[in-house]
């Protein structure tokens, strides 16, 4: 017998999981730029990110990103370097993400204009966060094991 007569969804899974490879590894390209620009321009990525939770479609738009990144870790997860790091990470996401949805967005705002500074207040860590972030993400999907 034809394993796709017998699983007729055996196709979905490759794509589903090329598409979520695309979507971490789009993750960590985001991660690199703004660890780049937290370098040369760091007014740049404190504007960037005080932008977040700056109106209600800022804060839902962040949202939706952050659950669709969510999804793709936790789909990419067992195909990466590193597994469990993976679906941790997209849990999170997806987790905190589905929390805000309750959250008024100008209870966002709010903390986002006390957490923003504090975490740019030293741009040269955060941006060797960014950076390493990328390169984890960006190891734990070239070196993974996609069928």
């Amino acid at each position: 017998m034809d394993p796709l007569e017998q699983y007729p969804s055996a196709l979905a899974l490759p794509i589903l999981t090329v598409t979520s490879g695309v979507i971490v590894l789009a993750v960590a390209g985001l991660l690199l730029v703004q660890g780049v620009i937290a370098i040369l321009r760091p007014r740049v990525v404190r504007t960037f990110l005080g932008a977040f939770a700056s109106s209600a479609q800022a804060h839902f738009g962040e949202l939706a990103v952050r659950i669709v990144a969510g999804f793709a870790f936790l789909q990419f997860g067992p195909s990466s370097a590193f597994p469990r790091a993976f679906q941790v990470f997209g849990a999170v996401l997806v987790l905190t993400s589905a929390a805000l949805v309750f959250v008024p967005w100008r209870l966002h705002r709010r903390f986002a204009q006390w957490a923003v500074p504090l975490a740019t207040r030293h741009m040269m860590p955060y941006a060797v966060g960014c950076l390493a972030g990328a390169a984890a993400i960006c190891y734990g999907v070239l070196l993974g094991k996609v069928p």
